[in-house]
Order: C-alpha cells, then sequence, then structure tokens
C-alpha cells in the first residue's frame, strides 16, 4: 500500500469537508441578514402608515375619512396626521384623529401622552406612540396593534359600524390574511389576497365570506327594513320636542347637538334586570340596588365620550369605589340609540365596575 498516496487523499477530502462546512455557515449568515433586513423595511413601512384610518364610515352618515394627508417632500408623515371630517363646513375644532382599527370609543385611549408615548390598556405599560400598528407586538394585553395581525388577540374594529347593533370586530389574528371579515373589507388593508383554488365554507361574521380583494357589501347585509324605516321617520318628529326644549337653555352643547339630550335630564328611568334595579337620571347620577340594600352609585359625573350623528356616547364617572380593584371609581357609559319611547333596553357590567347601559330615545334619530 502506497501511504503517501493515501495520506494525500485523506487530506484533499479533509480540505473539501471544510470549505463545505464554511460554505454552508455563510449561506445561513447571509439568510439571517436578508430575513433581519426584509423585516427591518417591513417595520419602516408599517411605522409610515401607523395612526392612519380607514375610507368610509357609515353611508347614510356624513362621516368621511381620508387616508393621506399630503406633506412636503422629504418628510415624514406624523403618527396622527390623518383626520376625519364630519361635516366640510365646520371648524377645525370639529376634527377627530383616529387610529388603524380602533373604534370611535376608543379615540381617548390612542392619543399619545405629553412625552409622546402610548400606554397599554390593561397592563398600563409605557411603549413609544410610534411602537402603535408598527406590527410588533408590544404590549402584554395586546393593545398596541388594533390595526394589524401582529398581536393575534387585539381587536381590529371594522370601519363600517351599524349605529343601532353591538360594535362589530375580527380578532387581530385575521387582519390582511387574504379573507374579507368586515361587511366593507376594512380589515385587508394591504391587498393580500389567497390562492383562487381556496373555497370558504365558514361564516364568521354577518355573512358569507369572500376572498380579497373585497367589495362593500354593507348596504345589502344592513339594509333598513319598513319597520326600521317607518320607527326612525317617526322618531325624527318626535325629535323636534327635544330640540324646542333644548334651545330654551343657556349652555344647551353639554347636552348634545342643540340640547337634544336636555329634556332626558329633567327626568328619571329605571330597569330592572331580576337580581338588580338600576336608576338612571341622565347627566346625573345611576345607581344600582339589591334590595334591601342601599343603592350604589354608577356615575354621577357626566362626561362626552361621541358626539357624532348616530353615535351619542356618554360616560357617567366617579361612581362608589368600594370593593372595586385598585380603589377604580364605577362608571356607566349610556348609548343613546333611535327609538320612539324614553327607556333603558339593556344593562352588563363589562367588566368590575365597569358598567354599560343602552338607552333608547328619539333624541338619537
Amino acid at each position: 500500500m502506497n501511504l503517501p498516496l493515501v495520506r494525500r487523499k485523506y487530506r484533499i477530502l479533509s480540505l473539501i469537508a471544510v470549505a463545505g462546512i464554511i460554505y454552508l455557515c455563510f449561506q445561513i449568515f447571509s439568510m439571517k441578514v436578508l430575513n433581519f433586513s426584509s423585516k427591518h423595511d417591513l417595520r419602516q413601512l408599517s411605522k409610515q402608515q401607523n395612526g392612519k384610518v380607514l375610507d368610509d364610515f357609515h353611508p347614510k352618515s356624513d362621516l368621511k375619512y381620508v387616508k393621506d394627508i399630503p406633506v412636503a417632500k422629504g418628510k415624514k408623515v406624523p403618527i396622527d396626521s390623518v383626520v376625519k371630517t364630519v361635516d366640510k363646513q365646520k371648524s377645525i375644532n370639529d376634527f377627530t384623529k383616529l387610529v388603524r382599527g380602533i373604534h370611535l370609543t376608543h379615540v381617548e385611549d390612542y392619543k399619545p401622552n405629553s412625552e409622546g408615548k402610548f400606554q397599554c390598556l390593561d397592563s398600563k405599560k409605557m411603549i413609544p406612540f410610534s411602537s402603535v400598528n408598527d406590527d410588533y407586538c408590544d404590549c402584554d394585553d395586546s393593545s398596541d396593534e388594533p390595526g394589524t395581525s401582529a398581536c393575534p388577540q387585539s381587536r381590529f374594529y371594522c370601519t363600517f359600524q351599524n349605529p343601532d347593533i353591538e360594535a362589530q370586530y375580527i380578532l387581530g389574528s385575521r387582519v390582511n390574511d387574504g379573507v374579507c371579515d368586515c361587511c366593507d373589507g376594512s380589515d385587508e388593508w394591504t391587498g393580500i389576497s389567497v390562492f383562487s383554488g381556496v373555497h370558504l365554507t365558514d361564516k364568521r361574521m354577518a355573512g358569507s365570506l369572500q376572498h380579497a380583494p373585497c367589495k362593500d357589501d354593507c348596504q345589502a347585509i344592513l339594509k333598513v327594513n319598513e319597520e326600521d324605516a317607518r320607527i326612525r321617520e317617526l322618531g325624527k318628529r318626535l325629535k323636534q320636542t327635544y330640540l324646542e326644549k333644548g334651545r330654551r337653555i343657556s349652555k344647551p352643547e353639554q347636552y348634545g347637538p342643540n340640547g337634544v339630550f336636555y329634556k332626558l335630564s329633567t327626568e328619571c328611568f329605571e330597569y330592572d334586570a331580576h337580581e338588580y334595579k338600576y336608576k338612571l337620571c341622565p347627566f346625573k347620577s345611576v345607581s344600582q340596588q339589591a334590595f334591601p340594600s342601599a343603592p350604589i352609585d354608577l356615575g354621577k359625573s357626566p362626561i362626552w365620550k361621541i358626539k357624532l350623528p348616530g353615535h351619542f356616547v356618554l360616560k357617567m364617572d366617579k361612581g362608589d369605589s368600594s370593593r372595586c380593584p385598585m380603589g377604580k371609581h364605577r362608571n356607566t357609559v349610556v348609548t343613546f340609540i333611535c327609538g320612539l319611547t324614553d327607556k333603558i333596553v339593556k344593562v352588563s357590567e363589562e367588566e368590575k365596575c365597569s358598567y354599560s347601559m343602552k338607552f333608547s330615545t328619539p333624541a338619537a334619530c
């Protein structure tokens, strides 16, 4: 056996193996760098889109949204630069900022503080406001990503909302998945499409699902029937009495447009929920009583959360804090809906010491 020849062969094979390992390591490193670069580019793109709103609200209302605001070349678009206009004739004071994917009732929760930071809704963690909707989940409660799929358990509120039903939302995991969950398609804002051979058989909301690109089916799904139309028409006529009383007071704006809800502030309304009896005196007090115990104060300080056509939400704050977590004051959010009579139609405790009340009245028609 020629030992020098055998040693030379082994040496060559060893060199080839070492070269192969070096090449493989180089390829793995290159893939990681490329992946990091792609994620960074996506993060920057998301930040540029951060805070943008969607296109339409309710087709029968005067509320409209715009996607982009022109800015000088080379300047960044501010996080909250996109605004919605209620009426072109109204002043700039009527403009409100809205982050993509949130409901109108959450506007105040999605505003940067004096330091330009956002406070996670449940965990109270503070993060830069630029991290909202940047396609990365920073908050433990998923509240920083209402408009993306980064936090699977976050809530994305469809742009189109029927004012007389519960707010429509989907889980964040369904945003930009190529399937139209919202009737207006607002959940598919990046234009992602799925393979055309995929067939949809399930239903997630109020109609059959569709592939993106989505079309607006809200009008067909929420078509008002003859009875609803009759109620709204009658309600608008009855509303005139409320407007007349509102015009007689010195500061009507605190009671909604033209003081339309002032008449309600002169009365009290009760609601029997078996175990509890609730009493609402709009703009004055809300209470809950389980006989024979004394009534518990659920809110006495009125704060308007929303005053828009078809959306009137009043928060009664600073209620009793006994047996509430961390000394929190009880509060009640009252949503006014169009109806022919003044009455409480539903009461629920959304979370400990926080209540939700739906109130029917011609004043909201």
